[in-house]
């Protein structure tokens, strides 16, 4: 089976991630929308941050969608939350990562996306001057 691909229909496997203070239900919910009109979603994946999950995990019930959720070793330190990132990424097999704002770790999380050829949806973020894209494009340049 191809990444991305579930066996459960047609639907993609969507890997959604942010920083650790991101909280914006109603972007999340948009954004979430508007993919899964595009392309159904049929699996939705994230690493359990509360800002970002808990909403996640609501739209994905009220659509009926499966989720699978990779939470943190937390007894490894902050070394917890790369390997779990990591894992995630590698695992879940995902044909698209949603990316909402955050800080180092997004950004890593938008470059090893790249390097393992998953298609990147950048939202919109509120970082006062800077969007999603900007990260991504001072990446990819550095």
């Amino acid at each position: 089976m191809r990444p991305g691909k579930t066996g459960l229909g047609d639907g993609m496997r969507l890997l959604v991630c942010s920083g650790r203070h991101f909280a914006d239900a109603d972007l999340v919910e948009g954004e979430l929308d508007r993919l899964h009109d595009q392309t159904p979603i049929s699996v939705i994946i994230h690493g359990g941050i509360p800002g970002l999950g808990v909403p996640v995990e609501n739209w994905a019930r009220r659509h009926n969608i499966r989720l699978v959720r990779y939470t943190s070793n937390f007894s490894l330190g902050k070394r917890g939350d790369f390997e779990r990132d990591d894992f995630m990424l590698e695992d879940s097999r995902p044909a698209m990562v949603l990316a909402f704002s955050g800080g180092t770790r997004t950004t890593r999380w938008l470059a090893r996306a790249t390097e393992a050829g998953v298609r990147l949806a950048l939202a919109a973020c509120h970082a006062p001057s800077q969007t999603c894209s900007d990260r991504h494009a001072e990446l990819v340049s550095a």
